[in-house]
């Protein structure tokens, strides 16, 4: 299986479309780019003719795999990366699947 990011529908109008990443290189140079989703590639995996999907091995470099809000993808190896930053919108994505995934059995018991 191919790991990628945990997505909720767009069912919640505080679900940004987009959030911003912003990347800071060893060169000093840094950008932002506007990302609609993102994953660490850390493994090559092989697709067969079936839709099989097996794991070859580690990849060389780990590579942060960026879906930008103008539908281009960017590879950028995490050997010329020196910080990532995420903005505000990520991290209110982020509480939003967290309130999607509470267990609200658990919450009864506990009140």
């Amino acid at each position: 299986m191919i790991p990628t990011l945990p997505t909720i529908e767009k069912e919640d109008p505080r679900i940004p479309d987009k959030y911003g990443i912003q990347i800071i290189y060893h060169d000093k140079t840094e950008e932002t780019i506007e990302a609609v989703d993102h994953v660490i590639l850390q493994t090559v995996f092989n697709h067969g003719p079936n839709g099989q999907v097996t794991i070859v091995g580690p990849l060389a470099i780990p590579t942060l795999q960026i879906l930008t809000a103008e539908d281009l993808w960017r590879l950028i190896p995490f050997t010329v990366i020196k910080n990532v930053d995420f903005d505000r919108r990520w991290t209110e994505l982020k509480k939003l699947q967290a309130e999607k995934n509470k267990d609200p059995q658990k919450e009864r018991t506990q009140e």
